[in-house]
């Protein structure tokens, strides 16, 4: 089935966010940088201060973050409130919903073949960072919409199973 799946290049159906917020629109708790993102999917927690900037970036419900510092921690979050990051935190946008589901990309982002790319292609040793323009490379096997959505709701059921056994 997957054979007729057609290969995409990440940068044709999502984009990385720029988009800026001023500062004094962003709480701690809506503030999300390397710091408060939880290692391994772990999710996000509030951020202990604010960093004396005068702009971060913005994000939206459904965006993926992504800590592009030591990717291998795999500090990947869907975002599931707006608010302001830091610039180690890239910001992952489906270009349309029609094409890509929002959460099939987190799960894209997330996934072990994903991590490892960033991983073989960061540049630096001591803190090394994810290569922007290789992850705008990455391809995959992009399946029609409603495959996407039997995936991604599958594995948030996994990934909830998990979570509640964690704790």
């Amino acid at each position: 089935m997957s054979c007729n799946w057609p290969l995409v290049k990440l940068a044709d159906v999502a984009c990385i966010i720029t988009t800026k917020i001023d500062a004094n629109q962003i709480t701690k708790d809506c503030y999300i940088s390397t710091e408060n993102m939880q290692p391994y999917k772990g999710g996000v927690s509030s951020a202990d201060s604010l960093p004396s900037a005068a702009k971060f970036n913005s994000f939206r419900v459904g965006d993926t973050l992504f800590s592009n510092i030591r990717t291998y921690f795999e500090k990947v979050w869907l975002a599931s409130f707006s608010g302001g990051a830091s610039a180690d935190v890239l910001i992952f946008r489906t270009k349309d919903e029609s094409v890509l589901l929002s959460e099939y990309l987190y799960h894209l982002l997330s996934s072990p073949e994903f991590i490892e790319f960033t991983v073989r292609t960061s540049k630096g040793a001591k803190m090394p960072r994810g290569d922007k323009g290789a992850m705008m490379d990455f391809e995959f096997k992009l399946p029609p919409v409603e495959i996407q959505k039997i995936i991604a709701c599958s594995l948030q059921g996994l990934e909830r199973k998990v979570r509640l056994n964690s704790q």
